[in-house]
């Protein structure tokens, strides 16, 4: 998700959102659209893990599968990415309504990811770490 995101959207990081910051200032140094969009990124991120907990807590407490609907609505999310991207892309101003719709829903999703993880499945390896301690053999 991370290289898609990176690739198709003037450099957003979607599912390691503090390396937005990194591109924020080499965007800034270079002149290259995509600044607001990944600024924007981090409390994106950060809202959604909010809403995510709550919306587990809530649907728990209804004795739904709040792991089920999570899941359900991060491939959703992805679904409604890809074809954002497929309809209004290539984007080459990465601060377009376009891109940052696209960049966020993105975002949202990988932060559904990260919050489900952490709430149904924290006995399991992360599926989000893209770098860390190695597993040994």
């Amino acid at each position: 998700m991370d290289t898609a995101g990176f690739l198709a959207i003037q450099g957003l990081f979607t599912a390691h959102v503090t390396g937005n910051f990194v591109t924020v200032g080499a965007a800034l140094i270079n002149g290259t659209s995509g600044v607001l969009t990944k600024v924007l990124a981090l409390p994106v991120f950060c809202i959604v893990v909010l809403f995510t907990r709550l919306a587990s807590f809530h649907l728990s407490r209804r004795s739904w599968s709040s792991l089920d609907m999570l899941l359900g609505l991060k491939i959703s999310l992805l679904i409604a990415a890809a074809v954002m991207a497929i309809l209004w892309g290539p984007f080459t101003d990465g601060d377009s309504g376009a891109a940052m719709v696209a960049g966020m829903t993105l975002v949202s999703a990988m932060a559904i990811q990260n919050a489900v993880h952490r709430i149904h499945l924290g006995a399991s390896p992360p599926s989000t770490l893209m770098t860390g301690p190695r597993l040994r053999s």
